[in-house]
């Protein structure tokens, strides 16, 4: 049986696995793949807790009391020293709706079940860069896994059963699980849950058990399994997206690779040369710290908007975050962490342990009343805005205060997302789709959310014999699909497939299509294949006998939202117009899209660009009304009184042939 010794090369590999994941959130679109790097993470966990576990149980001097104050010393230095300086300036920079989702994130990071808590927060309107404390559900996922994992080990190991058949075992369950999940339309549940994951840590586990009793198994090909995993965490990084539905069969690359680079051993080409010199064992040593301190740092960047206060890209602004990410990492490491890790002192786990209490139970009352909205410090004005725009569920947002019916939004949508609470349809109302003999003209309104918004309008300005139809289901761009494509796990195939069917029935007069771009905010209508498929979806409309259809173009596209912008950077004074914080890569793709497209009889393209946007700015409310005149309740979808401004002098002019 071999013994557990110090592997710089697994510290070299710690520093692949942050550097990517950090890479990846500062720069998201040139390191799309970079978030394997939380699998690496748990194959180099499970391996090394794991060996010391079976260490402790073959030389009969395993404690399980011991391993878990072991543990406690390992993870709360660092993760309180983030919890409690989050809390403080959370506490003097935020506002009641935040401090309080801090306050939720923190009470629930200190019990280990942020994950789960992240899981139910998952939401088409969800907006995961403004969640300081966001990055914890790993930690949460290896702690629940610790929480399960000795425990079997002492099971097995008492009763003499074959450790690598039930292990295996469990670990074929849970990346079966893992792969039902995906396959099923459950990719958030199966990205943070614990059991979809927790097949990552036991692989380490297994390759522990192989290391301490069969080492000669991984001597025989060291370079070529070093070579080989470094390929495979290759691959990954070049083939993994953000796009893409993980973990599902992909995580099998960076699992499979920091297995075989593990399994090489220490004295391998690759990991002796590349993993185990100076600066990357160095970035090893600090990766736990790093791990927790750069994503709280750019969140709080985001939340704050630190790149319109200083005036540099975004970018730039992450790049010197990433920077104070390294040094607050090495401070931490070298002053907190390390004096309380390896400090003999018998106290220190349960003073620990009592100090995680106590951020717990201030993050809890941070939650319990509402972010203490009635502190002096805070404007209450601003608070009051906050809480209009951020707290109020997305279904009802766009029905506070006016009297618009909402049932078009829900029924017409094979898709809902009810504060964050996922459904799915098999069916939508009959009003949708039907048309009623009542009304002499009809149009459909066909796309996602930003078709959805055009409802309150075009009923407030459109003549009464006009009937609306509408097949909007949200995230669902639409486009072309046939009877083959059509799954009962994607329902926006269902949902395009089932307006096509609608629009060839009903023979409605115009079709107004809404609109073509994918929701990763990462890429834009410039695409010459999307302008393709909008040619394509004329033609098919067409064919089915449509006199007219009208694409709607992307409205002004906010960076933060427009909320979130007035509210930290245009709060007084707030410009009619302006472009701080519009995103010109919307303007250049509604540029190319004018350029693509020429009115005729038949076809127009309707630029919400034109019609929001002049050479002073883009309006950021109608009227004087800070809070109720806004033009779009988040990134861009509308307001109802912007709805119905655009239907009154753009729209509905159109559709009655008046422009």
């Amino acid at each position: 049986m071999s013994s557990l010794k110090y592997r710089p090369d697994i510290d070299g590999l710690r520093a692949v696995a942050v550097v990517s994941v950090i890479l990846y959130h500062a720069f998201p679109v040139r390191f799309s793949g970079g978030f394997i790097g939380v699998d690496i993470f748990f194959v180099i966990s499970g391996f090394l807790i794991s060996s010391i576990i079976f260490s402790g149980l073959e030389n009969n001097n395993f404690s399980l009391g011991q391993f878990y104050l072991r543990r406690i010393r390992r993870i709360l230095p660092s993760l309180l020293t983030v919890a409690i300086v989050s809390l403080i300036v959370g506490w003097f920079t935020l506002m009641p709706n935040e401090l309080e989702q801090l306050g939720r994130h923190i009470a629930s990071a200190a019990v280990f079940i942020i994950n789960f808590v992240l899981s139910g927060e998952s939401g088409y309107f969800d907006n995961p860069e403004t969640k300081p404390m966001l990055h914890l559900w790993s930690l949460s996922v290896e702690e629940q896994f610790y929480f399960f994992w000795p425990l079997l080990l002492i099971f097995v190991w008492k009763r003499k059963f074959n450790f690598l058949r039930l292990t295996v075992l469990i670990g074929v369950i849970s990346f079966a699980t893992n792969i039902y999940l995906i396959n099923n339309g459950q990719s958030t549940g199966a990205f943070f849950l614990p059991i979809p994951r927790f097949w990552e840590l036991m692989a380490g586990g297994i390759l522990a058990y192989i290391n301490l009793h069969q080492p000669a198994l991984n001597q025989r090909f060291k370079n070529l399994q070093s070579l080989t995993g470094l390929f495979l965490l290759i691959l990954g990084f070049w083939f993994i997206k953000s796009g893409t539905e993980f973990p599902g069969w992909w995580a099998l690359l960076p699992v499979g690779g920091a297995v075989l680079i593990i399994s090489a051993g220490s004295q391998s080409w690759i990991n002796q040369k590349l993993l185990s010199n100076k600066p990357m064992v160095w970035i090893g040593l600090i990766s736990y710290p790093l791990y927790l301190w750069h994503w709280t740092l750019l969140s709080f960047g985001k939340i704050l908007l630190l790149w319109e206060i200083f005036n540099l890209n975004q970018s730039r602004i992450n790049g010197i975050i990433v920077i104070i990410s390294i040094f607050l990492a090495y401070l931490t490491y070298t002053l907190v962490e390390k004096p309380l890790r390896f400090n003999k002192s018998k106290k220190i786990p349960y003073i620990l342990l009592f100090t995680l209490i106590i951020t717990g139970l201030f993050g809890f009352s941070c939650l319990a009343n509402n972010g203490y909205p009635n502190q002096g410090f805070r404007d209450k004005e601003k608070t009051e805005f906050a809480n209009y725009f951020d707290n109020t569920p997305p279904e009802y947002r766009y029905a506070k205060h006016e009297n618009i019916n909402q049932q078009w939004r829900d029924q017409c949508s094979f898709f809902a997302d009810h504060h964050n609470d996922f459904l799915t349809r098999d069916k939508i109302a009959k009003e949708c789709y039907v048309r009623d003999p009542r009304f002499k003209k009809s149009l459909m309104l066909w796309g996602d959310s930003y078709a959805q918004m055009l409802r309150p309008g075009l009923e407030s300005y459109l003549p009464k014999n006009w009937q609306i139809l509408q097949v909007a289901s949200s995230a669902c761009p639409p486009r072309i699909v046939t009877s083959q494509e059509i799954s009962q796990n994607d329902y926006c195939t269902k949902s395009n497939w089932f307006a096509l069917q609608t629009i060839k029935k009903t023979h409605p007069d115009l079709v107004i299509v809404a609109r073509f771009r994918d929701h990763n905010y990462s890429r834009y209508l410039s695409d010459v294949n999307e302008i393709a498929d909008m040619h394509k979806t004329a033609s098919t409309l067409h064919g089915f006998g449509i006199d007219k259809v009208i694409f709607n173009g992307p409205t002004p596209d906010w960076n933060p939202h427009l909320p979130t912008l007035i509210l930290r950077r245009l709060w007084h004074n707030t410009p009619e117009r302006t472009f701080i914080g519009v995103t010109k890569q919307k303007l250049e793709s509604d540029r190319i899209l004018k350029q693509q497209f020429k009115s005729s009889a038949t076809l127009r393209y309707v630029s919400l660009i034109d019609y929001f946007c002049n050479s002073t700015g883009c309006l950021t409310r109608i009227g004087n009304d800070k809070k109720l005149g806004i033009t779009t309740f988040d990134r861009g979808h509308l307001t109802p009184l912007a709805s119905k401004s655009l239907a009154r002098d753009l729209l509905v002019p159109i559709i009655l042939g008046e422009k």
